[in-house]
């Protein structure tokens, strides 16, 4: 059974539905929420973000 590749805009869902858990309506996360969040709700937490932000921001050769 092939997978049907994600598209830019299921990839964009997933980040927003991702983000919209992880900040539950505030407008910021404290340290403790974090480890929380890492804790409780997904430790690949960090790794996503920094994915993410690799990814889609113009990065330069020192971004790692």
């Amino acid at each position: 059974m092939s997978q049907t590749p994600k598209t830019r805009q299921d990839e964009q869902k997933q980040i927003t539905d991702f983000i919209e858990k992880i900040f539950a309506g505030r407008p910021f996360l404290t340290f403790q929420d974090y480890v929380d969040i890492n804790t409780n709700v997904s430790s690949e937490m960090f790794i996503s973000i920094m994915q993410v932000l690799h990814n889609t921001l113009p990065c330069t050769k020192n971004f790692y």
